[in-house]
């Protein structure tokens, strides 16, 4: 049993690698008076983003044994390939440099093992399909639940601060499951210098069906766009039983993604740091 999870931590590593999830607690938001604010998402072909990412996940192993804790840094690049017609952008997110730790104990790995994800978004900020060269049977579920939860849908039209929007988007988990999700424009701020939206994102799903609690992934987002460009500044998931490539019990994954802005943070992130340093 010891020596199975210790092969499937190690493939952990590789899996969670590829999901973006995660941002720093934010300054207090400043409404706008009464002006509206809708957006899309949009990229330029050939355009590189850069991105660092702090994930920490919580739990206790399998057998209630003993503490499961797991934290991963990365610092990864979106290049975007192109643009269709209708405004779908693909890109291919790659992990440059990552470190992982596992219960206190190390896990290194040759960056050429790690090979680029492919993305596509809609202009409706969901995820319409997310192709990982590393998936497995052991992974697969975990790499479906990427698809929704990392998918920030746009509000249908335009919104004040303060003001909410539902969108239903679909469930990669069940054949023909619908997850509702819920988002609100708290406020407008300015993060690494930029005008941006801060909006917090909502959502429960099952993960099979007739689920118990344990088996309802439940998130709390809290992201920042680029006002001007409408591009991800930073990021903040809490995610309640998140799918993971092993077992375990009251798990709980907290990341931290912060876009990499020159003359910003190009040194680091005090803020991600911080949060995979926190005892469980």
């Amino acid at each position: 049993m010891q020596r199975q999870m210790k092969q499937w931590r190690v493939l952990a590593v590789w899996v969670l690698l590829g999901g973006v999830i995660g941002a720093p607690a934010a300054p207090q938001a400043r409404a706008q008076g009464g002006e509206a604010y809708q957006w899309t998402y949009s990229a330029r072909p050939g355009e590189v983003q850069r991105f660092r990412t702090y994930i920490r996940i919580t739990g206790r192993m399998p057998d209630d044994s003993e503490d499961l804790k797991i934290t991963l840094k990365s610092a990864s690049r979106h290049d975007i390939r192109q643009v269709s017609p209708e405004g779908n952008v693909t890109y291919d997110q790659s992990d440059e440099r990552f470190a992982a730790v596992i219960n206190d104990e190390a896990v290194a790995a040759k960056s050429a093992e790690v090979k680029p994800v492919s993305l596509t978004v809609g202009r409706n900020g969901l995820v319409l399909a997310r192709t990982n060269p590393a998936i497995n049977p052991l992974t697969q579920r975990y790499d479906k639940s990427l698809i929704a939860l990392q998918s920030m849908p746009v509000p249908p039209k335009p919104v004040k601060v303060g003001e909410s929007w539902t969108v239903p988007i679909p469930n990669p988990l069940l054949k023909s499951g619908i997850i509702q999700t819920t988002s609100t424009l708290v406020g407008v701020e300015t993060v690494g210098g930029r005008p941006a939206f801060r909006v917090q994102l909502r959502m429960e799903f099952p993960t099979t069906f007739g689920a118990t609690e344990q088996e309802i992934v439940k998130a709390q987002v809290i992201y920042f766009l680029d006002r001007e460009t409408h591009q991800l500044l930073r990021a903040s998931y809490t995610v309640q039983n998140p799918m993971l490539p092993f077992p375990g019990l009251r798990v709980q994954s907290q990341a931290l993604v912060f876009r990499v802005i020159p003359g910003v943070n190009d040194a680091g992130d005090p803020e991600g740091d911080k949060l995979l340093a926190e005892k469980p």
